[in-house]
């Protein structure tokens, strides 16, 4: 089962290897010499078709973990960025994460979709919850994995990130300029543009959200 999950492999190979160092650290460690295979490349990209069924499913169902994925669809965020998403972060059409929450370490300012706002608006409205998505078992925040069974439950061949490479994708094909997918993206700026390029591209950013958001609109209805 292993061999099949080059992740798994991965994580319980260098479990392994600590674990052989710390019993036995003067002894050659067995695990030395088992290789973890090379992992697929990341280039799934979601069909016209795979678009059209996930949005018939937002559609047919309701709950935390469809709104989770039809955020992600619409803005490209990650799971975490969504799941751990505060009421305090949302501003009218400005949807503000904190440093601390990205994954680069900087604020980083979604210009949300008017259909993504509707999302936002609603269930804000449905609870009194410091959380975006509260968790019905703890304090805090519903948990990331949440909206990952909410999707494998339909029986998807596709990942929530193969989600964001498809907004990723999308934008590129309809010739929007790769700054302002790193911007909605949130990618960090790598080289000497880090340090030059303080852009923040908020027209551009907001354009490309809102028109992904009609594109997906327009496919659902036809």
């Amino acid at each position: 089962r292993l061999n099949r999950t080059p992740v798994m492999r991965d994580r319980t190979l260098a479990c392994a290897k600590a674990a052989w160092n710390w019993h036995d650290p003067m002894s050659p460690n067995p695990w030395t010499a088992e290789k973890i295979p090379q992992r697929p490349p990341r280039e799934r990209v979601l069909s016209k078709a795979e678009l059209v069924a996930l949005l018939e499913r937002f559609r047919s169902a309701d709950g935390t973990g469809r709104d989770i994925v039809e955020l992600i669809l619409l803005t490209g965020l990650r799971r975490e960025e969504v799941s751990s998403a505060r009421r305090e972060e949302f501003d009218g059409n400005q949807w503000n994460l904190p440093s601390e929450r990205m994954k680069g370490k900087r604020l980083h300012v979604v210009h949300l979709s008017n259909q993504a706002k509707l999302i936002v608006d609603r269930v804000l409205a449905s609870h009194n919850s410091e959380w975006l998505f509260p968790s019905p078992r703890t304090q805090g925040p519903i948990s990331p994995e949440f909206a990952y069974k909410w999707l494998k439950r339909g029986s998807a061949t596709y990942t929530l990130h193969d989600i964001r490479r498809t907004f990723s994708t999308h934008l590129a094909e309809n010739l929007v300029h790769d700054a302002v997918i790193d911007r909605v993206l949130a990618h960090a700026k790598v080289g000497v543009v880090r340090h030059y390029n303080h852009a923040r591209l908020t027209e551009p950013a907001r354009k490309a959200w809102q028109d992904w958001a009609d594109y997906l609109e327009l496919i659902a209805e036809n």
